[in-house]
């Protein structure tokens, strides 16, 4: 008796019965081949019988072979970018300073504004005629030029009405005041007008501008300094508007000694 016919001796033997793999039929535990589809349950080779299990459930198995496939692209990718070139990256805080005070971050220099007094008084009117006249001490004038002279420290920079952008930048709550609206008595200019402007919550240090020429030339302070304005007023409708014509600070120091 040759070996399959002792396994066919040996497989006769059971009842036992399972299920066919390819169609559900039932049948015979030891059977080789399903006698509903025709399909074998083993592999044939080179004359010998090699028995195969009934088929099982590879989802284990396939799981594994996906983890293995993700491993050997990460380790690829891995070999590929130690071959690139290295890059730099920024951080943006590296900018950002140590002593950074967040209190400095919070401090906007504030819009400078002011006020003014006299403009409209009837004594100013009378003892100044021309004044009277070119419109200096209009009520309208007094507000318009408060005005015009906010714009101009707005509009301040280190290339325009320097010294303006230099006092106001020095003083961030800058205040300041126009009074004693009167006729300039340029008899070449008949209806140029003049004011005076004085300064609050400024610091006594603040440099209003210089005195003398070259080598010679020493800073004074705003405390040494008489500032003005002159001025045009132009009416329409009954509404009086002042128009700029400049902003001076003349040195006061050995004057009123």
């Amino acid at each position: 008796m040759n070996y399959l016919e002792d396994v066919g001796e040996d497989l006769a033997v059971t009842n036992e019965t399972k299920k066919c793999p390819y169609c559900g039929g039932e049948i015979k535990a030891v059977a080789l081949k399903c006698k509903h589809c025709g399909k074998f349950l083993e592999e044939v080779k080179s004359g010998d019988i090699i028995y195969q299990e009934p088929l099982k459930n590879n989802k284990g198995r396939n799981i594994g072979i996906g983890c293995a496939w993700f491993l050997g692209i990460f380790i690829i990718l891995g070999i590929i970018g130690s071959f690139l070139p290295e890059t730099e990256t920024y951080n943006n805080t590296d900018n950002i300073s140590s002593d950074y005070n967040t209190e400095q971050a919070q401090e906007v220099k504030e819009r400078v504004t002011g006020t003014y007094s006299g403009f409209g008084a009837m004594d100013v009117a009378f003892s100044n005629l021309g004044g009277q006249n070119a419109g200096c001490a209009q009520s309208g004038a007094g507000k318009s030029l408060v005005n015009e002279i906010e714009k101009k420290f707005a509009e301040s920079s280190p290339n325009k009405d320097q010294v303006l952008y230099s006092i106001s930048s020095y003083n961030p709550r800058l205040k300041f005041h126009v009074s004693n609206p009167r006729w300039a008595e340029n008899v070449y200019n008949p209806d140029l007008c003049i004011a005076d402007i004085s300064f609050k919550n400024y610091k006594p240090d603040t440099i209003a501008g210089y005195s003398g020429y070259g080598e010679n030339a020493e800073p004074y302070t705003i405390d040494e300094a008489q500032f003005r304005v002159s001025y045009y007023v132009s009416e329409l409708s009954g509404k009086y508007k002042a128009r700029i014509s400049s902003i001076r600070s003349d040195v006061t120091k050995g004057y009123y000694e």
